[in-house]
């Protein structure tokens, strides 16, 4: 295609030049916007959870009768699946279910406001399954795993935060050994871990991704959710004996299927709508694209089509 025609065409024609113009501004205002909102989605599903997501999964049993053994049964059957590293009891994980989000204060009065993390809780070795990196602190001691007060955490606890949190609610600050409290239940900084995003990261607001408080608790204090650490090349198969084993050990139990997962594919489904807008977003990039590029193109042509008839007359 010959471009010096096209350029005297669209000079001849300067109504219908300011009309592409406009429609080129349009179009690029919202190729600009949508491809904006396919970072920010990208950005999203990036994130790193903190934990080595390769190697673990959960299995979920729902009960609502059953008793202070439902644990201690499960974990035996576990425990007894042929390669299982580690099993425990916790709460939730990343991209899991949320379970106890709680707002914190530091103060005992409750009038220093400190936000709403999560609170994650684990028995024994749950901290090492997960892989949790401690930057700074000390490890969790066998004293540290108290039972619960009959609700959902014990009354006085030793912690672990995440640096992101530790920095919003003492920033500056070194946050070991520093207190807060959520309701009548009182906490002590005995460690701060790397990353660790609460079970809904993205839903919370901006910023509050890795607002996450991770708390001992005493392994016969289960809410059915166990984690399970396996080789990653077995995982897969770990997986679908320990939900048998586990069906097995508590039949009164009902195994959650939908929470019964990897990590890797709990995360896959948490950012499932994200990925269908990346994927949208980017169909709608490509059609404008497309279409502004032919409508440009073909009236153009046309416009030199009809110079070149009327140099011809």
């Amino acid at each position: 295609m010959q471009i010096r025609p096209i350029i005297a065409a669209l000079r001849r024609h300067r109504l219908a030049t300011l009309l592409i113009a406009l429609e080129i501004a349009l179009a690029c205002a919202v190729l600009c916007n949508a491809c904006f909102l396919i970072a920010s989605r990208v950005k999203a599903m990036d994130i790193a959870s903190g934990v080595d997501e390769a190697s673990l999964a959960l299995v979920r049993m729902d009960c609502v009768s059953c008793g202070k053994d439902l644990a201690g049964r499960v974990l035996a059957a576990l425990r007894g699946v042929a390669g299982v590293q580690s099993a425990t009891v916790v709460n939730a994980t990343p991209f899991s279910d949320r379970v106890a989000d709680n707002g914190v204060t530091l103060d005992a009065a409750g009038k220093q406001r400190g936000g709403t993390p999560h609170f994650y809780t684990g028995g024994p070795g749950s901290a090492e399954a997960l892989e949790l990196h401690l930057v700074e602190g000390r490890r969790f001691q066998s004293q540290d795993f108290q039972p619960s007060d009959g609700t959902w955490l014990a009354p006085d606890s030793p912690v672990w935060v995440t640096r992101a949190f530790a920095a919003h609610l003492w920033p500056g600050q070194d946050a070991l050994g520093k207190e807060f409290w959520g309701g009548s239940y009182h906490f002590r900084v005995a460690g701060v871990i790397d990353h660790l995003v609460r079970p809904n990261p993205g839903d919370s607001g901006p910023g509050t991704e890795e607002w996450s408080v991770f708390v001992p608790l005493a392994q016969g204090d289960s809410n059915g959710v166990f984690l399970l650490r396996a080789p990653p090349a077995q995982l897969g198969r770990v997986l679908r004996e320990a939900r048998a084993a586990a069906i097995k050990a508590a039949p009164e139990a009902v195994l959650n299927t939908d929470q019964s997962q990897t990590i890797r594919d709990l995360r896959s489904r948490f950012f499932r709508n994200d990925r269908a807008m990346a994927g949208l977003l980017v169909g709608v990039i490509l059609a404008l694209m497309l279409v502004t590029a032919l409508g440009i193109t073909g009236l153009a042509s046309f416009w030199v089509g009809q110079r070149r008839k009327q140099i011809g007359i």
